[in-house]
Formats: C-alpha cells, sequence, structure tokens
C-alpha cells in the first residue's frame, strides 16, 4: 500500500468515526440512523423514477442532518447534487450558493422536476412577487449567489429575518473550487462566503462540493469556511471519469477554427448522426464565429443542428438552447464558460477545447460535460496553440504607468461595450438563435469567461496567442521536444505563459490520467478506463500491437489465439491463483523500453542530420531520375512530408508513413523506401556513435573507480602508518618514564642505605642483648640508642615500584614518594640513666 493510499484510509475511518460519533450523541434523543436511511432511499425512488441513491450520498446527506460540516470531491457527472436534497426531504431547507446563473437555472429546473419546491435568487429573477414567495417559506430549495447574499439589501433582510433563517438546517457551497480560484481578485465576496454562517443559527452545517479541488486548495477552502477538518465528514472520491478518453493535439493558434474541421468532415445525412459535441473557446464573439464555420461545413437542411452558448444571450434565448440540447435537437453546441460547470447534458459524447484553459481544473470541469449518460463513452479533446510550446526572450520590464489606463471608449453596460454587443449581433449572419443581448450576465472576453449576477468584472491578464510556426494538428510530443530542445538556451521563457500543473498535463508522455491523479491528490482508482485512456496510453498500445484497441472490444477468443495471462495475486474459493487476463483479453503488460530503442522523435542535432540527409537525397534523386524533368526537388519530396519524415523516428515502413501521413506523398511508393534506407543509415550510425560513447564514458568511469580506489587505499596505508608511528611514541615515552622513575626510586634507596649505614657505624647495635648486670650491659646503657627504618624504607620502595607501571606524571611522583618513602628518624638523645632527653625543640 504506497503513502498516498495509506493517508486515504486514515482520513477516511476518520470521518467515518465522526459520522459514527455524531450518530451515537443523536441516539440519546432517539435518533434511527437506519430508519432514516430507508426513509431518503424510499423518497428519492419514488421522485426519481426508481433510482436507488449510492451509499456515500447517503452518508452525506445523513452527515448534514446530524449537523457535521462536509467536504465532497466527486468526479463531474457522479451525482454530488442529490445529497442538496436530502435535508429537504427530511423537512429542512438549504441554501445553495451556486456560481453561474446558468447552472442555478439548471439546479432549480432540475429539482423542481424531482417534485422539490425550489427558486432561483438572482438579478434577473427578483421581484417583489419573489420577495413575498421567499417571506411566506414554501419553498425547500434557496439557488442563489454570495453577490445576492451580502449586497442585495432586500434579500439580505429576508436572509438575516428569524422567520426565514430558523427554517434553513445547511448551506451548500457548489463548485467551491471558485471560492480560491474567484475569490481574490474577481468575486471577491466569494471570500466572505463563510460569514453566511452569521445569518442562520449556530451549529447550521456547511456542504462544499466540486469535481476539483487540490490538497493545498481544501486546507484553504476549509480555513475560509471555518471547517475543522478533523471533526469535519470529509469523503474524496477522486474526480477521475474512467468513460473519457482524453487527449491534445497542436493547433496554429486559439483562433485556428480550421483545426476544427477534422471533427465535423461527415459526411452527414441525418441529424442523429452528428455525434453531440460541445466545442468550449474562451470569447463569445469566437464562438459565434465558430458556429457560422460550422454551418458551413454542413448540408444546408442540418445547418440547425448548430448553436451557440455564451452568457450574451437573453434569459429565455438560453434556457430554449439548453433543452434544445438536452433532448438531442442541437447536436453541436459552441459554448463559453458559461456551461463549463455543473451543465447536465446527458447526450454529450464528445468535447473539444479550442485554445489551453487558464488551469486543470478548469479543463477538466469542462471535459467532465461529456459522458454523462449511462454506460456511455465519450472524448475530451485539448486543442493545444503552438505559442504554449514555444520559447522568446522575456519581455523587457517597462516603467509602471502613473497616469493609469486609459477609459475604454463608448458606453458600458455593467461591463459590456456597446460596441461588443454590435459585434456580437452582426457575427452570425441569418441566425435564427441569435436575441437581443441580455445586460444582466456578460462574460470576460478571454481565457476562464465567468458570470456574475448583476456585474461584470473583467479579467485583465489577457495572453493573446499568435499563429505559431509548425503545422496545425501536429502530435504535442513534436511540440514538446522542440519546446525543451530550446530550454538549452539559457534566458528563454514559454512564449504563452499557462498554469504548470497544466503544462506538465499536456507536454507529459505518460498516462494523463495518473498526471490528474497526482495533481489532485486523488484516492486510488476502483474502476479502470471503459475504454482507451488517453492518447498516450494508447500510442503505447499501437507501437506493441498491429490490433486496433480502441475499435476492437473484448471478446470472445479461441483458446488457440488468445494470449495468455499470468496468475492472479488473490487466490479463490478453491486456494488457487487463477489466470489473469492482460490489457483488454489480447496483451500482457506493455514491456519496458530497450536503452538503445529508437526514440519517438528525433531532436536536436539528430533531427538537423535527419533533414539534411533527407534533402541530399531529394537533391540527388533530381540530378538522377528527374534531371530532364519539370518537377523541383521540393516537389520529389515535399517540405511537409520531410518535416514528418525527420522528425519521426518511429516511421520504419511505408506502411507507417501512410498511417502518419495519408496519401499526401504521390512518390511514397517509389521513393520512400530509399527515405527510410537513409534515415535508417543515420539512426544506426547514431547508435553506433551513441554505444562508442557510452563504452567510453563506463571506460573513463571504470579507471576512475579505480584510481579513486588506489587514492583510497594510499589514504588508508597512510592513516595505519601513522597510527603506527603514534602507538609507537606512546610506548617509548611510558618506557622512558618508567625508566627515569626506577633509576630516581634507585636513588633515593641507596641514599637511604648509605644513610642508615653510616648511622649504624656510628652507634653500633649490639646483636644480643648484654645479661643484665655484666659489663657489657652497663655500657649498653650508658650509649646511645640508634633507631633504623631501613626495612620500611626497602618494602615501600619495592610496593611503588610494583605498582607504577603506567604514565606518571612528575608531581604525582613526587606526591607518591612524599607518601611512601619517609625519611628516617633522628636519633633520639638518651641520658646515662638511659632515660630519653628532650631535644632542643
Amino acid at each position: 500500500m504506497s503513502a498516498q493510499h495509506t493517508i486515504h484510509e486514515k482520513v477516511k475511518q476518520r470521518s467515518y468515526l465522526n459520522l459514527e460519533n455524531a450518530r451515537k450523541s443523536a441516539n440519546k434523543g432517539r435518533y434511527d440512523s437506519d430508519g432514516t436511511r430507508s426513509r431518503i432511499v424510499r423518497e428519492v425512488k419514488r421522485r426519481m423514477d426508481g433510482k436507488e441513491p449510492f451509499g456515500w450520498q447517503l452518508d452525506v446527506g445523513e452527515a448534514l442532518h446530524l449537523k457535521l460540516d462536509t467536504v465532497m470531491i466527486a468526479g463531474t457527472g457522479s451525482g454530488k447534487t442529490l445529497p442538496f436534497a436530502i435535508p429537504p426531504i427530511l423537512g429542512g431547507k438549504v441554501l445553495v450558493i451556486s456560481p453561474l446563473l446558468s447552472l442555478q437555472y439548471n439546479q432549480v429546473e432540475r429539482f423542481t422536476k424531482e417534485g422539490f419546491k425550489a427558486v432561483a435568487v438572482n438579478g434577473e429573477t427578483w421581484s417583489p412577487k419573489l420577495a413575498q414567495r421567499l417571506k411566506a417559506g414554501h419553498d425547500q430549495i434557496i439557488v442563489t449567489s454570495p453577490e445576492m447574499c451580502f449586497t442585495h439589501e432586500p434579500f439580505r433582510e429576508i436572509l438575516s429575518s428569524s422567520d426565514f433563517s430558523k427554517d434553513i438546517v445547511a448551506i451548500i457551497i457548489d463548485e467551491c473550487h471558485v471560492v480560491e480560484a474567484w475569490g481574490e481578485k474577481f468575486r471577491t465576496y466569494y471570500k466572505a462566503v463563510g460569514d453566511l454562517r452569521a445569518f442562520f443559527p449556530i451549529g447550521t452545517p456547511i456542504l462544499a462540493t466540486t469535481a476539483t479541488l487540490t490538497p493545498s486548495s481544501q486546507q484553504k477552502l476549509a480555513k475560509t469556511l471555518d471547517i475543522d477538518l478533523d471533526k469535519a465528514f470529509y469523503l474524496n472520491l477522486g474526480n477521475d471519469r474512467p468513460n473519457i478518453t482524453y487527449s491534445v493535439k497542436v493547433v496554429k493558434s486559439a483562433e485556428d477554427v480550421e483545426a476544427l474541421k477534422d471533427f465535423f468532415a461527415g459526411p452527414y445525412d441525418s441529424r442523429e448522426k452528428i455525434e453531440q459535441t460541445v466545442v468550449f473557446v474562451d470569447d463569445r464573439i469566437l464562438a459565434q464565429v465558430v458556429c457560422r464555420e460550422i454551418r458551413s461545413w454542413l448540408p444546408p437542411e442540418l445547418h440547425d443542428t448548430v448553436c451557440f452558448f455564451h452568457a450574451g444571450r437573453t434569459k429565455g434565448s438560453k434556457r430554449r438552447v439548453m433543452k434544445k440540447i438536452q433532448t438531442g435537437y442541437y447536436r453541436i453546441m459552441i459554448a463559453t464558460d458559461a456551461a463549463g460547470m455543473g451543465m447536465d447534458i446527458p447526450g454529450i459524447t464528445r468535447v473539444i477545447q479550442l485554445g489551453v484553459t487558464n488551469s486543470l481544473s478548469t479543463w477538466l470541469q469542462r471535459a467532465g460535460r461529456a459522458g454523462r449518460k449511462e454506460n456511455s463513452q465519450a472524448q475530451a479533446v485539448l486543442l493545444v496553440e503552438a505559442s504554449v510550446f514555444q520559447l522568446v526572450n522575456p519581455p523587457k520590464e517597462k516603467p509602471n504607468n502613473k497616469k493609469g489606463k486609459k477609459k475604454k471608449k463608448g458606453a458600458e453596460v455593467n461591463g459590456t461595450s456597446e460596441t461588443d454587443v454590435a459585434q456580437a449581433s452582426s457575427t452570425v449572419e441569418n441566425s435564427g438563435d441569435l436575441e437581443q443581448v441580455g445586460d444582466e450576465e456578460v462574460e470576460r472576453p478571454r481565457t476562464a469567461m465567468i458570470e456574475e449576477d448583476d456585474h461584470v468584472v473583467e479579467d485583465t491578464n489577457n495572453s493573446g496567442s499568435g499563429i505559431g510556426e509548425t503545422e496545425g494538428g501536429g502530435e504535442v510530443q513534436n511540440a514538446a521536444s522542440a519546446s525543451v530542445a530550446a530550454n538549452e538556451t539559457e534566458g528563454l521563457v514559454p512564449k504563452k505563459i499557462i498554469e504548470p500543473a497544466l503544462r506538465e498535463w499536456i507536454e507529459t508522455r505518460t498516462c494523463r490520467r495518473d498526471k490528474a491523479d497526482e495533481y489532485f491528490g486523488n484516492p486510488p482508482r476502483t474502476k479502470q478506463p471503459t475504454g482507451a485512456c488517453c492518447d498516450n496510453c494508447l500510442a503505447r498500445q499501437r507501437r506493441t500491437l498491429p490490433i486496433n484497441l480502441t475499435d476492437t472490444p473484448a471478446a470472445h477468443f479461441s483458446p488457440s489465439n488468445r494470449v495468455h495471462g499470468t496468475p492472479a495475486t488473490t487466490p479463490n474459493a478453491n486456494n488457487k491463483r487463477p489466470m489473469a487476463l492482460p490489457v483488454n483479453g489480447l496483451v500482457e503488460e506493455l514491456p519496458k523500453q530497450r536503452r538503445n530503442s529508437v526514440p519517438e522523435s528525433r531532436t536536436l542535432h539528430w533531427l538537423k542530420g535527419a533533414r539534411t540527409k533527407l534533402m541530399d537525397l531529394r537533391q540527388s534523386l533530381k540530378k538522377r531520375l528527374y534531371a530532364r524533368s519539370c518537377l523541383s526537388a521540393e516537389a520529389l519530396i515535399p517540405d511537409t512530408v520531410l518535416a514528418k519524415l525527420a522528425t519521426k523516428a518511429r516511421l520504419r515502413t511505408i506502411d507507417d508513413i501512410r498511417a502518419e501521413i495519408g496519401e499526401t506523398w504521390a512518390l511514397m511508393e517509389k521513393h520512400g523506401e530509399e527515405a527510410l534506407a537513409v534515415l535508417r543509415e543515420l539512426d544506426e550510425k547514431r547508435l553506433e556513435d551513441k554505444a562508442a560513447t557510452n563504452a567510453a564514458n563506463r571506460e573513463l568511469a571504470k579507471q576512475k573507480r579505480a584510481a579513486e580506489k588506489a587514492e583510497r587505499l594510499r589514504l588508508e596505508a597512510e592513516e595505519r602508518e601513522k597510527q603506527r608511528a603514534e602507538a609507537k611514541r606512546k610506548q617509548e615515552e611510558v618506557e622512558a618514564r618508567r625508566a627515569a622513575l626506577q633509576k630516581e626510586v634507585d636513588r633515593r634507596v641507596q641514599e637511604q642505605t648509605d644513610a642508615l649505614r653510616r648511622a649504624t657505624i656510628a652507634h653500633p647495635i649490639p646483636r644480643s642483648p648484654p645479661l643484665f648486670g655484666s659489663s657489657m650491659h652497663n655500657q649498653s646503657m650508658q650509649a646511645p640508642m640508634v633507631q633504623t627504618n631501613l626495612p620500611y624504607a626497602l618494602r615501600s620502595a619495592n610496593n611503588y615500584l610494583s605498582g607504577q607501571m603506567s604514565y606518571v606524571n612528575a608531581s604525582s611522583l613526587y606526591q607518591t614518594e612524599r607518601q611512601n618513602i619517609a625519611p628516617p628518624p633522628p636519633p633520639t638523645p638518651v641520658d646515662n640513666r638511659g632515660h630519653s632527653r628532650p631535644g632542643n625543640g
């Protein structure tokens, strides 16, 4: 189990422990958890045509009912909205904060269809009649925005009234990722959305829900909403959509409308054959231009299958468009961010984004509009402008404009100039869909267009996209490789700055789904992709197998052609490990790329060499075979073909070339093999040079390791020699001190012996006492007695020598001598009677 998996499990256990503790506390008031959940299930099935809620939806609804703050992260289309209705099922009312007007209407329509009393409160819908309706208290779900709650005085008075607020049992922040994304600059009232608690009774819980919330953003959101994550109910199901295949293609610019033509090539003879598609753009004028162009590509009788949707349309027009796209009447919708979040259109099977978005979260939110119908398979294509990969010199810093920016000319209506309105009205020719542009909801002209209720805030961080130098529709790997190659030149910056996470997702050569999981901190996936995972995974499969896995679903295979699997890791009921089929039942795990295998694309000097070889080849062909022909050398191998051949190192056969460029090269069959032979020779020489370089590097590394080892051994020998010399020096010092000590002891013993000998000669002591009364006795009594300490001195010297075997300094030697070798006492004088006489002092 990975560390990330362990963290998710611990957080999940803590959340469900909080829920269980809340149940136990409520049980004291005779709360019945099982009965409450059964009641919710019955009511949901009754209102939603027998559809039974998921267990996690019941958990979220019950957590709100038990007054637990809740944070819920789940993929688009997974059913996050259903828990909004659980408090009303149990008799309460909820306040839903929704970011877009179109989303508010969509939610109210859905709740109303399910039998709830719901109302949208915004600048478009507000009226005295709506105010009376709110005061009456009949609505169960009130959908509004933070601007209405904080700045609209009549609605604010209703919110703060006790008659209204006492019935609100939960505050729901839908699409809560915008709290951080918009709260700082764009819609600042989102930063104060946590203050909504002050309108309602103490303990009113908050439910924050979204599909795209990074771990760092979760902490900031919790702080803004005053949610204690340790005590809240936190549910993270991840935002992966297993039924969506993600891919990236490079186009000239964000306005490259022609790049969309391949997606609608047809032929179409009926409305139903057009795949229901949403094309997202970041400008409402561009939306109408794209709508006009796509109509021109279709037969006249199918022009009415294409529509556009943006905040510039009137309220009635937007509702009519949304209803027709939901019923399938419209097959292609060109939309801005007005349809980018929360819109439920079940039939959409393809989402195309023309130009990069401002963040990875925004892109995945838009991609999530696809595949919302049960058991459907969808695709999401991001068309990235070439300027994302191009590198330029950094712009020079300009002095601050003290006078400030000049105001735009022309009267403006809530942030939208009359000129913009006129342009929007005249762009689409003969369009039955275009109506009066509403003045309540407008969009930002570039990047993410976000609606507000009664005003608009324009994003001044507008990075235009110039037309790149590469061909439209090229592979993202080539563009990324060129970017990496150019990065080797210091001081260059990307021509178009985008969010680092989005750039990493675009430029990766690994699984795009894994990159998204890593960025959002998703828990381990429980479902595998139902179709192709992404363009990168599909490319790896195609390089391994000649079988097109996207067109060949898993099916029954006979034993003769079945590819053998591997034993499963989990034993079955019979304690056996059954054979597990490989991917799609066709192939086993993809082998790792060999170190010396040919990479996907040529870059740098390798690419330059390939182009030179192919240019030399076409000049040679012109001289050898077409000297008298009117064909030029460039016509023999066109520049576009030459660029593909030079870049794509994986093109090894004529079939590979045909699959890459189609039949655009007229002389492919005649000269294709010769071109491939030239490139193979170049590749083989490169591999040989690389192998020789690697061998030389290995030899140098080997020599370096040998030299390092010899140096290490030399240093170790020197260290050992130093240690031996030091030990010898210390031993010599000990021996020298020991000899000096012995010499000193011998000298002093000799001195003592000499002193005693002199004293004995001067005052001899008889060997045996004389008889009492004899002449000898009388003489001895008259002679002075001499006491000697000779035996004591000898013993002390001997003991001292035996105990001093270690290092002894001069001071300790001096102290030892004074303690153990005492000088002999002077002879005691006696009188004639044999009594001692006192000395002179």
